[in-house]
């Protein structure tokens, strides 16, 4: 049985501390837009600073969503 997720994490992107998160669905893109107020780049990507990964995948997680990291 085929397992679906919400978002992909990128971490150290381009061997920074920055790292990206994709909403793969509407619902994901709806949440990173309606309750963390993140404007995603025209890929669909967000760009994260290192002290909101922690929180946001715990944001994640609470809402009953899925994110798998690299």
């Amino acid at each position: 049985m085929a397992t679906t997720v919400d978002f992909k994490l990128i971490t150290n992107v381009d061997g920074s501390d920055y790292s990206t998160v994709m909403p793969m669905n509407q619902d994901a893109f709806d949440f990173l837009s309606d309750e963390w107020y993140i404007d995603c780049l025209p890929n669909g990507e967000a760009l994260l600073e290192p002290e909101y990964v922690q929180p946001l995948v715990a944001d994640i997680e609470h809402a009953h969503m899925t994110v798998a990291a690299n």
